[in-house]
């Protein structure tokens, strides 16, 4: 059909109520042409990211887990970006689980690639004096750090879920001083509140993801799976609150740094709600502008996004990556935050 009447044709559909507008940003136009070359390239975990994307922690062990991991790892090396293993609670268990979690053979030396564990099981790992058994396997699968994702709710409500009962950050301070390989803190799907990002400030952590309330809950995930609705009905509540992208860069714009000026921290991972690479991009603009006093390198992950592509193809991961890297081309050609931006993603 000729372009002229698709426009014709299609101009009714075309029309957009003014209440769509992304007032986030301001749009120039005027002072720049199309994107031939965007270096949208950082510094992540002494490895180099072509752009601030991070595919977050997935699966593993098990067949579908495999495949998945296989064509995330393809992204991974295509387009330089780094990504997280699902939790490697069951291949410590059973080494026979090793290759749907061996994902460094396919994305090579340069992707930086993290590894997954719970704070219940890095404290049990403490108790029973297995610190060089994760030593291993960790050194085994060629990880670039260790990520703790720090979640009580999820563990509450999963059927069998394990329980712990020291404070998360003096596990995490312990199990620090006993591995070779920089470790990493996360939630799953709550965010975390004030008080516990500025203990984050005094552990040697260095990359924190936020993994933020408002996409991938893991806890809710646990609740659909428990087979007494009238508990799950009565404690369902609990998975409402936390604290979304947005609270928590306020946060940082608002945390005291030791009094040396000195932090572990290198790297962030702002995930939890990132709909879009717009939003990663927005989130991450905001987070730069109210924390001038963080000297760390700051990415966006999603992890819905590229399981939905990941089950269709690899030929569906490409395209979306295409719309991904073009959209954030022109991000950075046109579009800029605004200096009163509200509190909305």
């Amino acid at each position: 059909m000729n372009r002229k009447v698709d426009h014709i044709e299609l101009a009714k559909l075309n029309q957009i109520d003014g209440s769509f507008l992304d007032d986030r940003f301001d749009y120039e136009p005027l002072l720049t042409g199309h994107p031939l070359h965007t270096d949208h390239s950082l510094n992540f975990l002494n490895k180099r990211l072509k752009y601030p994307i991070w595919i977050s922690s997935m699966t593993g062990g098990m067949p579908m887990g495999k495949l998945i991991n296989e064509r995330l790892a393809y992204v991974c090396k295509k387009y330089q970006i780094g990504m997280g293993l699902g939790s490697i609670r069951k291949l410590l268990d059973d080494e026979r689980l090793f290759d749907t979690f061996n994902l460094r053979p396919l994305v090579g030396e340069d992707v930086p690639i993290v590894a997954n564990l719970g704070i219940a099981q890095i404290e049990n790992i403490l108790n029973d004096h297995k610190t060089d058994q994760l030593q291993e396997v960790l050194g085994k699968l060629r990880v670039d750090c260790l990520m703790i994702h720090v979640n009580p709710l999820q563990e509450w409500m999963q059927k069998g879920g394990d329980r712990y009962y020291v404070p998360p950050y003096i596990s995490i301070k312990k199990i620090a001083g006993q591995l070779d390989l920089p470790i990493g803190v996360k939630e799953v799907g709550q965010g975390m509140g004030p008080k516990s990002i500025q203990q984050l400030l005094n552990l040697p952590v260095r990359v924190f993801e936020f993994a933020a309330f408002g996409g991938t809950n893991f806890t809710k995930m646990e609740l659909l799976r428990l087979e007494d609705k009238i508990y799950q009905e009565t404690i369902n509540p609990l998975i409402t609150v936390g604290h979304d992208a947005i609270s928590m860069i306020n946060t940082f714009g608002k945390i005291f740094l030791p009094e040396n000026g000195v932090i572990s921290l290198k790297e962030i991972i702002i995930s939890g709600g990132v709909e879009s690479w717009k939003d990663g991009l927005c989130l991450i603009d905001r987070f730069k502008k109210i924390t001038p006093q963080l000297q760390v390198e700051v990415v966006f992950g999603q992890a819905f996004r590229f399981l939905e592509y990941a089950k269709i193809s690899k030929e569906a991961l490409d395209s979306y990556m295409l719309g991904v890297i073009q959209g954030m081309d022109l991000y950075r050609s046109f579009l800029s935050l605004k200096n009163n931006v509200d509190d909305e993603v």
